[in-house]
């Protein structure tokens, strides 16, 4: 089975950009610009508590580079791009109106994405298991369920709904 990265946006928003790369003041204005008027339930988190979420954000993505370094990957970058591995209906419907990008996982070299089984974030502010895994991980786990995404994912549901990727180079983006 092929596998794809998936990105989803609101119709509205600019593709593959990462509001943590802003220093706060910016990020809060593009924030507020982003909630106001707004319907989009992923454009929640722009609200009233958006610094909140922004630092626990970047605690988050500061473990995840951490670990990733530790288990041999290069990031070019502190924060990165998020994509889902095969479409998520659940991350669909937060949108609304979206777009998605996709991307083929063979053009991506292992040193330059990790995986997370559900949300980074949550996953991060949770007592489960804080694992990280590496292209070559997640590959062998999937093994395991005859490459099918969904049947690993009906395996671990308690676990999680989506394996969430995180890109650390934007290079594979710069045609979008």
């Amino acid at each position: 089975m092929k596998l794809y990265l998936v990105n989803y946006r609101h119709k509205d928003s600019v593709p593959c950009k990462s509001i943590t790369e802003l220093p706060l003041e910016e990020a809060k204005k593009l924030a507020k610009q982003l909630y106001s008027g707004s319907s989009c339930r992923a454009h929640r988190r722009f609200g009233a508590e958006f610094e909140r979420y922004y630092g626990d954000r970047r605690k988050a993505e500061q473990w995840m580079y951490d670990m990733f370094c530790e288990l041999g990957g290069k990031p070019e970058t502190k924060h990165p791009y998020y994509f889902t591995v095969q479409p998520s209906e659940a991350l669909s419907e937060n949108y609304g109106e979206y777009r998605m990008i996709q991307i083929d996982l063979d053009e991506i070299d292992d040193s330059d994405i990790s995986f997370t089984l559900g949300d980074s974030m949550a996953l991060y502010y949770t007592e489960k298991l804080h694992q990280v895994y590496t292209k070559t991980d997640l590959l062998e786990q999937l093994e395991l369920y005859d490459n099918d995404v969904n049947k690993m994912l009906e395996h671990k549901k308690e676990q999680a709904a989506f394996i969430e990727a995180q890109l650390w180079n934007d290079m594979y983006l710069r045609n979008d």
